[in-house]
């Protein structure tokens, strides 16, 4: 899990921004997330990465809202399915659903191929979002494999 607020500084007043700015500082926090996931060894060209990525959200948002996001695509660029958390306290604007500022970013890449898989850890993962499962578990330090385990356990328990 990674701490945005230690990586990235809002500029003032984003959300009156142009679009073009607004755009700019939501591809930092998705280039944060990419450099991320590149730990992982399983990405195979990180800039294409963040192109796939800043292309799928210019399409639409995936600013859930309260509080969450959930930066997805399935790229070329990543060998298998790859998960990332980011958390920021103090909240950064990107373009949610509700407007308001999002705090955790779960970030997902997969291959175009593995659509069972990724289909089945997005909704997964969107269900305890939308259970506001996740937040609390952040704010309270849990671990990433904590994380996981209470999310695998959410797919168990509700098929």
């Amino acid at each position: 899990m990674l701490d945005l607020d230690d990586r990235l500084e809002e500029p003032e007043e984003i959300e009156s921004a142009p679009p073009r700015q607004r755009h700019a500082f939501k591809r930092e926090i998705l280039k944060v997330m990419v450099d991320h996931l590149e730990l992982s060894g399983k990405i195979v060209n990180p800039s294409k990465c963040l192109t796939d990525l800043s292309n799928r959200e210019a399409k639409a948002t995936t600013g859930l809202g309260r509080g969450m996001a959930m930066p997805h695509v399935r790229t070329l660029q990543a060998k298998e399915l790859i998960l990332c958390w980011m958390w920021s306290h103090q909240g950064f604007y990107f373009n949610s659903l509700d407007g308001t500022k999002i705090h955790l970013f779960v970030g997902m890449v997969a291959p175009p191929y593995d659509d069972k898989l990724y289909l089945r850890m997005m909704s997964t993962v969107a269900r305890a979002m939308e259970q506001n499962l996740l937040i609390p578990m952040m704010e309270e330090a849990w671990t990433p494999s904590q994380v996981m385990g209470e999310i695998c356990r959410l797919r168990v328990d509700n098929p």
